[in-house]
């Protein structure tokens, strides 16, 4: 089945390396060849039409590793040409609208999300501390927990860069029942043996509170540049 599958999407893969050469005729009989080449997109594509056919017909050469190096090159110049391909559609008044809203949220949202790092690099802190080194596989004191069973054992806090990825995961997915029973289980004695509570005060004090924010501010900001479009359109 994986075999049938690859040669389907080779097959694809050859078709529209095709059409993109039949596109680049068709141009020619409308625009000469000066034309043709007096725009950096168009020598870009010129370019393109014929790496892909090449890398196409390379297929059916005997050099397995070759055929598996030119495909994967030739996957990112697709990859360039569709980027082209959206940035034309920037034309159109409903997409110019939606990036200008993608990008002014991403502008004035600077503050917000500098807010939420610190937050974040405080709760890294505090995880390491608490339970730093506590989760690893093969600990024992693991051994039957959702923890173990889910297999989050590169979800921890043995360092800041693996405790940034748990608040992370738990930011997304809200509270995560097996994170906080791991935590239980690793650090059942002690002075930090509570330390499971942290999961509900990032729930509630960061999970929570920045969902809040980020759909207000969204909200916010889209109303905003919803009303002064009309202004722009009849300019």
């Amino acid at each position: 089945k994986d075999q049938q599958f690859d040669s389907f999407f080779t097959l694809l893969q050859f078709a529209f390396s095709w059409c993109y050469v039949i596109e680049f005729f068709i141009l020619l009989t409308a625009m000469s060849w000066a034309e043709y080449c007096s725009t950096t997109a168009r020598i870009f594509d010129f370019l393109t039409t014929w790496i892909l056919w090449l890398v196409s017909m390379a297929y059916y050469l005997p050099f397995a590793s070759v055929q598996g190096d030119l495909l994967h090159y030739a996957n990112i110049l697709r990859l360039l040409r569709l980027v082209r391909v959206l940035k034309s559609l920037k034309r159109l008044p409903k997409v110019a609208f939606m990036f200008e809203c993608v990008s002014t949220l991403l502008v004035s949202a600077i503050d917000i999300l500098t807010f939420l790092f610190a937050i974040l690099y405080l709760f890294c802190a505090l995880g390491c501390q608490l339970v730093g080194g506590k989760l690893y596989q093969g600990n024992p004191d693991l051994e039957g927990t959702a923890y173990e069973e889910s297999k989050y054992y590169s979800l921890n806090f043995n360092d800041m860069l693996s405790a940034f990825s748990l608040w992370f995961v738990n930011l997304l997915c809200a509270y995560n029942v097996s994170l906080a029973d791991g935590v239980a289980a690793a650090v059942p004695t002690g002075a930090a043996r509570h330390a499971w509570m942290i999961f509900l005060l990032f729930y509630f004090s960061v999970a929570i509170l920045a969902f809040e924010l980020v759909s207000a501010f969204t909200i916010e900001t889209f109303v905003a540049l919803t009303k002064e479009q009309p202004q722009s359109d009849s300019e």
